[in-house]
């Protein structure tokens, strides 16, 4: 199961390539893309009967595009938000005077990304491949904090996230001549993600009560929907 999924992660990545062969555009002066976006996450399978619905969260991409081609290779960074309870740090065994903390239950995720994409028009739609990783992190952070909030780090698990998707930016300001543009963009992706062990919602209480739940394990595949800025220059 797991080689077929780096399989088809591989293949979104290199048919994107191959596709974009056969689109010769002129040359233009925007070459850098960057976006903030919202991000909607739908767990899927075992992953989706464990933790339970819909997490929110955000990301942050840029690409670039490959000369003239409507090729864009870059990355991403997001996170999903996966459930929060308040503790008072004495009862957490960190030997602190009392505060109000919080203990966090995020997960974060990074691709590499391979983006087909129109260099001329209002409306462009895409189709795009991603391979990375996939992060559990549960900790304990301040509340009231604006640099380095995160006190102690209780557990964290890293694996594997590919996949593919697509969606379409609308060109909000700019032409196809200016140098700058900036456009609204939607997308969907699935994204196939490895087996690793995590806590769930429902264990938060326990661990912040100095009780030792049993992480639970599975794969975790996942469904995202995004809706946000772009900005190309």
């Amino acid at each position: 199961m797991a080689s077929d999924e780096w399989f088809l992660g591989v293949s979104i990545v290199g048919l994107s390539l191959l596709f974009a062969s056969g689109d010769a555009l002129a040359q233009e002066k925007t070459r850098w893309q960057i976006g903030v976006s919202g991000v909607a996450g739908f767990p899927q399978g075992d992953f989706g009967e464990s933790i339970g619905d819909t997490r929110w969260g955000g990301s942050f991409f840029f690409t670039r595009r490959l000369g003239s081609s409507p090729v864009r290779l870059g990355m991403d960074l997001g996170f999903h938000a996966n459930g929060s309870v308040d503790v008072v740090l004495g009862g957490v065994g960190l030997g602190r005077s009392a505060k109000d903390a919080r203990l966090t239950n995020d997960i974060y995720f990074g691709h590499f990304i391979s983006r087909v994409q129109p260099v001329h028009g209002r409306l462009a739609p895409y189709i795009e491949g991603a391979f990375g990783f996939r992060a559990f992190e549960t900790a304990i952070v301040l509340k009231e904090c604006s640099l380095d909030c995160t006190l102690s780090t209780l557990t964290t698990s890293t694996t594997v996230s590919l996949g593919g998707g697509g969606g379409i930016s609308f060109r909000l300001s700019g032409n196809d001549e200016t140098e700058s543009r900036i456009s609204l963009e939607v997308g969907a992706r699935y994204l196939f993600g490895g087996e690793t062990e995590y806590f769930l919602p429902s264990d938060l209480s326990a661990l912040a009560d100095d009780l030792s739940p049993v992480p639970h394990r599975s794969t975790t595949s996942m469904t995202t929907v995004s809706f946000g800025v772009v900005f190309d220059f």
